[in-house]
């Protein structure tokens, strides 16, 4: 990875711990290349905008498509945001919280996200 880094090509690390397992091997410019959060993913955060979608916690689809015109409306002339919404729209599934249960047993449960 650090080759190709040198060489010009766009790399990062996932997750994977490649770069510790390199240092371990004695590898000592092992970390010359970012994680991917700090190197790409947090400079959009830091803009306000990102590759992610919206969990709606309604459980409601409909509130996502609300965000989402509002979205496309206050940043009108924000390519990303022009770009990005639509194709979430198509790609990403929807996440939602379930319906509140009347149960007792669960009516103090924590509430996770549906994938």
């Amino acid at each position: 990875m650090v080759g190709f880094a040198r060489a010009g090509a766009e790399v990062f690390d996932y997750g994977n711990n490649l770069r510790g397992q390199a240092r371990e091997a004695g590898l000592a410019e092992a970390f010359h290349y970012p994680r991917v959060v700090p190197g790409y993913i947090r400079p959009l955060f830091c803009e306000g905008i990102g590759p992610f979608r919206f969990v709606a916690l309604s459980g409601g689809p409909h509130d996502i498509a609300v965000a989402d015109v509002a979205l496309l409306r206050a940043f009108p002339d924000n390519r990303f945001v022009q770009r990005w919404i639509p194709l979430a729209r198509e790609q990403v599934a929807f996440q939602g919280l379930p319906p509140a249960s009347t149960g007792s047993a669960t009516a103090n449960a924590p509430r996770r996200a549906r994938c």
